[in-house]
């Protein structure tokens, strides 16, 4: 998933990035991606609902069905699986080998947009 992002711009996506692939904590070898509650989700389905294209930049607004994990019991929750519909947004720029992801967000970012906000479970 990372892969099909471009390469960070500026120091905050880089931060961010860091972040997601544990590069912030020495000695792990792993992602938060899939594998920490903050990102832990799958998507299930999908549903393309608008398709624009400006100029190199293509932006796709999409209803994704999401699958979380929750292994929290506080304010008491349940421990197991959840199903949300998530409305999100993938913008994509064109660049010399094709297109690649250059944000993906929710349509309404309860912490700002960002770059991999989409990836944060929510």
């Amino acid at each position: 998933m990372i892969a099909s992002f471009t390469p960070p711009e500026n120091k905050q996506e880089q931060s961010e990035l860091d972040f997601i692939e544990f590069k912030d904590l020495p000695g792990k070898h792993m992602t938060r991606l899939f594998s920490t509650s903050t990102f832990n989700n799958s998507i299930q389905a999908y549903y393309i609902k608008k398709l624009d294209k400006f100029g190199d930049t293509v932006t796709v607004s999409i209803d994704e069905s999401r699958k979380l994990y929750s292994n929290s019991t506080e304010g008491g929750g349940e421990i197991g699986y959840t199903t949300q519909i998530s409305n999100l947004i993938m913008e994509f720029k064109k660049i010399d080998e094709g297109y690649k992801l250059s944000r993906y967000y929710h349509s309404k970012p309860s912490t700002g947009i960002s770059k991999y906000e989409g990836l944060y479970a929510y």
